[in-house]
């Protein structure tokens, strides 16, 4: 039998999961920029938070791993050295758990941009609202 990382259904699983993902926070952020929905201040501070907090921990992942620097010491035995060598192909794989990770993280710029959006969205329709009861 012959491991090959870059078949299966987990491996496509994943991929389809990156791609769904970006296209969510994408349709997010472009439904803000249309005004479809708004936050307030307070909920869009909280959730501008929850945001950046994600970004920093994919950051911190990524200077611990430094997935793609160097070839992880499993031993010195021939089933150790096979398993380092799929190890790294498989941390530098399009598809692997890093790539997947840093695609999350720039989908969360695009949801940054949503929340801001948004918050700017309740300013207006505050405003617009105010407005009529002023006039009227």
């Amino acid at each position: 039998m012959v491991f090959d990382p870059g078949v299966g259904s987990g491996l496509a699983a994943g991929a389809a999961a990156g791609v769904a993902i970006g296209a969510s926070m994408s349709a997010f952020a472009k439904t803000a920029a249309a005004g479809g929905f708004a936050v307030n201040e307070t909920g869009g501070q909280a959730l501008l938070t929850a945001i950046r907090n994600m970004k920093d921990r994919i950051d911190e992942i990524r200077a611990d791993t430094m997935v793609g620097t160097f070839q992880p010491k499993l031993g010195l035995t021939h089933g150790a050295e096979v398993m380092a060598n799929v190890d790294l192909a498989v941390a530098q794989d399009d598809q692997g758990f890093m790539p997947m990770l840093l695609k999350f993280r720039e989908s969360l710029e695009s949801a940054e941009q949503g929340i801001n959006d948004a918050m700017r969205n309740y300013v207006a329709m505050d405003q617009s609202g105010a407005a009529r009861y002023l006039s009227t």
